[in-house]
């Protein structure tokens, strides 16, 4: 059965690009786990069809020396070889003799510094050999180091980051799927987050269901995933849960976060939260940002929702063998999270960025820039009637008065809300479809 593959066009171009180009060439794919890098190589492989695959093994050196020589066959004689250097001056031999050779190594980091060391000889030694090596990683730390300034693939390798899905991708994904409506989309995209694997696991419309089914229970698929990847990704996963923990919701100031966890400096642990895409800054309209006017909160919502559900009562769980929906709780991640995604919505539609305004005890949602002024919006994760929204619309523009600028439009955005003359009004199934008439995405079966 062929699978749903979602907008993944410009990291398929670079693939083509890169492995069309004349020499020795290394491409590595990296982003956490179940992001959909292997997904990604399937589709080019598919695509392409000329391209040898090998899913690395965990196993030691000397038998993956083995197991990687008789995997190799079909295309290239390595057997007698003794260490990485070896198969790789074979492969560039092999690769002459048939023009072009194409491998992708899956998992790769389990091969190993010593292959990195061997393929930066091979670089330095043979750059004409026309052997084309598409590297894949879930570790993104060990990536980082083998690729970054200090390692043995800088300057050598072409980098290519996989991020999770966007509310937009994974609409046009369950759309086609399940035949999911905007709303329906958004909530199991908001429980399931932007992993395509996650995703993937949606087998009916029902959030609750999925929820319970892979997230709650003790025998769900994603029961544990974010200790997995946090022990596979940091040597301190405690201390990244107790910043994940503290940024989860409505997010938390970086003093907040310190304080909570008892560093007095967390650059490290940012870091390695934004380069695993967990973790965003978020600064308000107005503001440069500073670790005074900022604040961080969690990038991915599964990670946001298991954080908050999950996390503090996985005793219950292994008691009782599931921990129960807390429906008011979840209410409460739905209403943040359609405000976060309708921000991101409105920036595609404006081509202007979208961001939150607040001093004191003030909050305007969403304000957009535009030459002649700005346009400010309340959202509202509910179902409005007209007086409802004539009453935020009153109280908007009074708080908008606060932003001493020229007013271009005030806006509504809402699960449902009626048409007001004058003013913007939005649902989500209208900012949903007007923003896919901005950006469009793409979708194939693979």
């Amino acid at each position: 059965m062929k699978k749903i593959f979602v907008n993944r066009d410009s990291e398929l171009d670079i693939l083509f690009k890169e492995t069309s180009m004349p020499g020795l060439r290394t491409i590595i794919i990296y982003g956490r786990r179940r992001i959909g890098k292997t997904w990604l190589l399937k589709a080019f492989k598919t695509l392409h069809k000329n391209i040898h695959y090998i899913l690395v093994p965990e196993a030691p050196t000397k038998t993956l020396l083995q197991i990687i020589a008789q995997r190799l066959q079909p295309v290239c004689h390595v057997d007698d070889a003794k260490n990485w250097e070896e198969i790789l001056e074979k492969l560039a031999s092999c690769a002459r003799e048939q023009h072009t050779i194409i491998l992708v190594l899956d998992e790769f980091q389990r091969l190993g510094p010593s292959f990195a060391v061997a393929l930066q000889l091979l670089h330095d030694t043979d750059p004409d050999a026309p052997l084309k090596i598409i590297l894949s990683a879930s570790a993104v730390s060990a990536t980082e180091r083998l690729a970054g300034p200090l390692g043995p693939l800088y300057g050598r390798s072409r980098l290519i980051p996989i991020r999770g899905f966007n509310l937009l991708e994974a609409y046009t994904y369950l759309h086609e799927k399940l035949g999911a409506k905007p709303l329906q989309a958004f909530r199991l995209y908001a429980i399931l987050g932007g992993s395509p694997f996650n995703l993937s696991l949606a087998d009916t419309l029902d959030w609750r269901q999925i929820a319970l089914d892979h997230i709650h229970s003790l025998y769900g698929r994603l029961y544990e995933e974010p200790i997995h990847t946090l022990n596979s990704e940091t040597r301190e996963p405690g201390t990244y849960l107790a910043i994940l923990h503290t940024a989860s919701g409505t997010g938390a100031p970086y003093k907040k976060i310190a304080q909570i966890t008892g560093r007095t400096s967390l650059t490290k642990y940012i870091e390695t939260l934004k380069s695993l895409g967990l973790i965003t800054r978020l600064t308000p309209y107005g503001s440069k940002p500073s670790t005074r006017t900022s604040w961080y909160h969690i990038t991915d919502p599964y990670w946001d929702y298991w954080i908050q559900n999950i996390y503090p009562y996985r005793e219950e769980a292994e008691l009782l063998g599931v921990t129960p929906l807390r429906l008011q709780q979840t209410q409460k991640h739905f209403s943040m999270w359609f405000e976060r995604e309708a921000r991101k919505l409105l920036s595609i539609i404006h081509k202007s960025p979208a961001k939150p305004w607040w001093r004191r005890d003030i909050e305007i949602d969403a304000v957009v820039p535009f030459q002649d002024g700005v346009k400010v919006y309340e959202i509202k994760y509910a179902e409005l009637d007209e007086n409802q929204t004539y009453r935020l619309l009153g109280a908007l523009k009074n708080k908008a008065k606060h932003l001493n600028q020229r007013i271009a439009s005030l806006g509504i955005i809402a699960i449902k809300t009626p048409e007001i003359p004058g003013a913007e009004t939005w649902t989500l199934e209208k900012l949903l479809y007007k923003a896919l008439q901005k950006k469009r995405v793409s979708i194939h079966r693979v």
